[in-house]
């Protein structure tokens, strides 16, 4: 397939100023906050203490020594709710009421603050997006019939910024700015048919405001009209209009539709597969800063897939997106350096990019830090730093840090030796790994009785750990 000329372009549209997208991706050349209050409060959090997840949450919804990270917020708010924090449930109230790393969601917000109030949290104003002289500026410039106006009018009453939030009168005016062919107004109006559920789901009526808008050049629309018509794709199904989509928003420099279309070429598209095309769009997203296209470069030049192997390479990609906070590629920049892949041998670097990764809750990292201190080879041994973040990697729901810690109880390494607490890790990875002979041997220096509770334990453990996984 030909490769196209890139032409540099601002693609003017986002979701929404009052709320604007939401990524868990940082943006580029922002590197994650670090400090001590945030690794004291996240090896509090991960071991299940609800004042220190609200505290986390709090910190990435504010930015507080973090790069802001609202999904990360929600992430450790929820768990605080679920251990009866009611600071968490009005705080994820908020997240739902302005569609801050969720959809945007009135009833779910109502059941939060609900929730709050029932255990006694009394709800205050937040401070609004839109200062009043601001809104009286879109009021009277929409009524005067500027559609840009109409269109901010129409989000501050979607997203109840500065305004009671009312969705029939956003509704109106984003309706207002778009048949006057403003293409962001366009675009927002089709993902209210799409998604808002204030509105009845209008797939049909979403995809012709966003061919209006993709019509008028917004980059956004062209990349959900070409995933839409990706996800609906049949086996013999023409794809013209897919590429014809995607492209147009490739040519405006969109690294989403670079990357999305940069994989679905890597795997095979309509029968196409591309590796020459992939890899220069991946390179493209990669280069505007898009983690996961940083992230898969690495994993391509790492195993060689599509691409001659190179760890030196590997290693560039791995780090571009570990300085973005990217849990998975600090885990593997931990590997690098702890390997000498690429980079001369290194274990302490290696122990900061793992602890990072870590400390982000990413279970592959806590379970290689916790290998390194059990076995001692290539730090000094220490069993209760090993414990510390195996627990975390156990917790995460990772079997092989779950055998390690219960090897740890069965033999009193770093923890205070105790069979039960061995059984009940052990019958948990059992879930999910082999472990017979381990299983049958901690089984049988227990009574009947204890297994049968610890085995009800481990139940409760398991169902609440896949209730947690599908939210």
């Amino acid at each position: 397939m030909k490769k196209l000329l890139i032409v540099t372009l601002l693609c003017g549209l986002v979701f929404s100023t009052a709320c604007a997208a939401n990524s868990k991706t940082p943006q580029a050349g922002v590197k994650q906050g670090y400090s001590e209050d945030l690794e004291r409060y996240r090896i509090a959090a991960v071991q299940g203490d609800k004042a220190a997840q609200f505290q986390l949450g709090l910190m990435y919804y504010n930015s507080q020594g973090v790069k802001q990270d609202y999904a990360e917020a929600g992430k450790w708010l929820h768990k605080a709710a679920k251990m009866g924090d009611a600071r968490a449930h009005y705080w994820l109230g908020l997240m739902y009421q302005h569609g801050q790393g969720v959809k945007t969601d009135p009833n779910e917000a109502a059941k939060w603050f609900a929730r709050a109030a029932d255990r006694g949290y009394a709800r205050v104003k937040t401070s609004l997006a839109y200062d009043v002289k601001k809104l009286k500026e879109y009021r009277q410039a929409a009524a005067q019939g500027d559609a840009d106006a109409q269109f901010h009018l129409g989000l501050m009453y979607h997203d109840g910024q500065g305004v009671t939030q009312d969705f029939a009168e956003a509704f109106q005016w984003l309706r207002k700015a778009a048949d006057q062919g403003h293409a962001n107004a366009q675009y927002y109006l089709g993902l209210l048919y799409f998604h808002d559920p204030k509105l009845p789901q209008n797939t049909q009526e979403a995809e012709k405001w966003w061919l209006r808008s993709a019509n008028s050049g917004s980059a956004p629309a062209q990349f959900i009209l070409g995933v839409t018509y990706y996800k609906r794709l049949g086996p013999d199904d023409d794809i013209s209009d897919i590429l014809k989509w995607m492209y147009q928003a490739v040519e405006q420099n969109y690294a989403p539709a670079q990357y999305e279309l940069g994989t679905w070429l890597e795997a095979g598209l309509g029968g196409i597969v591309d590796n020459d095309e992939a890899l220069w769009l991946l390179r493209r997203a990669a280069d505007q800063g898009h983690t996961q296209a940083q992230l898969r470069l690495g994993f391509k030049y790492r195993w060689g897939a599509g691409v001659k192997e190179s760890n030196t390479e590997a290693l560039k990609w791995y780090r571009k997106a570990a300085d973005q906070g990217d849990a998975d590629a600090q885990c593997w920049l931990g590997r690098m350096y702890q390997n000498g892949q690429g980079v001369e041998r290194d274990i302490n670097t290696a122990l900061q990019w793992y602890r990072k990764s870590a400390l982000q809750g990413w279970t592959e990292a806590q379970l290689a830090l916790g290998e390194l201190y059990f076995n001692g080879t290539e730090v000094k041994q220490d069993y209760a730093e090993a414990v510390k973040w195996l627990r975390m990697g156990a917790e995460g729901g990772y079997s092989e840090a779950q055998i390690y810690l219960s090897q740890c109880y069965a033999q009193g390494l770093g923890v205070t030796k105790d069979l039960e607490e061995a059984y009940f890790w052990i019958k948990v990875a059992d879930s999910t790994a082999y472990v017979w002979e381990q299983l049958e041997e901690l089984s049988q220096q227990l009574s009947p009785a204890k297994r049968s509770e610890i085995d009800q334990r481990v139940e409760k453990w398991i169902e609440a750990y896949e209730e947690g996984e599908s939210e």
